[in-house]
């Protein structure tokens, strides 16, 4: 198989509805101020989502979900990421992360960094399980269990049982 080749990055931000998480009495790192104590938007702002899309030459589109993003995460892939995935080979996911890594340092190596290398990461394990036609959990090492327990945290963890 001949190298495939990243030929297109794009992301995509959507602003999150306000949510139980934002909105509703819980122990939060503010929480020992009375102030932003009730609620966390009294202190976070509104959440950010985002979706990294990965094409190759291939005509393959991987995409990588980032929950609750920060426009940081953003700003770290259009400004300065995209230089490591223009013209790289997919498969080097491990190359791409650590020059993602390395040069994160201006970002902080951490937050919105970690969340946009994840992003990235995400997207290229996609395009590896499609080009190779395999669920990405048998490129990972395989089915371990036959079944896994769920776990939930919060509040309101009824309304998730369906």
């Amino acid at each position: 198989m001949p190298s495939m080749k990243i030929t297109e990055i794009k992301t995509h931000s959507f602003l999150m509805d306000v949510s139980w998480a934002t909105e509703t009495l819980i122990a939060n790192p503010m929480s020992i101020y009375p102030k932003f104590k009730e609620k966390r938007s009294s202190w976070y702002g509104r959440q950010w989502a985002m979706v990294v899309e990965i094409k190759t030459d291939d005509d393959i589109t991987g995409y990588g979900y980032i929950g609750g993003a920060q426009r940081g995460s953003l700003a770290a892939i259009e400004d300065q990421f995209k230089i490591f995935l223009q013209g790289a080979d997919p498969f080097a996911t491990e190359l791409i992360w650590e020059q993602c890594f390395r040069a994160s340092q201006y970002h902080g190596r951490k937050g919105a960094a970690l969340s946009a290398i994840s992003g990235i990461d995400i997207a290229l394990w996609d395009v590896k399980g499609k080009a190779l036609r395999k669920p990405v959990y048998e490129l990972i090492g395989g089915k371990t269990k036959e079944r896994v327990r769920a776990y939930a945290t919060g509040i309101y963890t009824e309304r998730h049982k369906e």
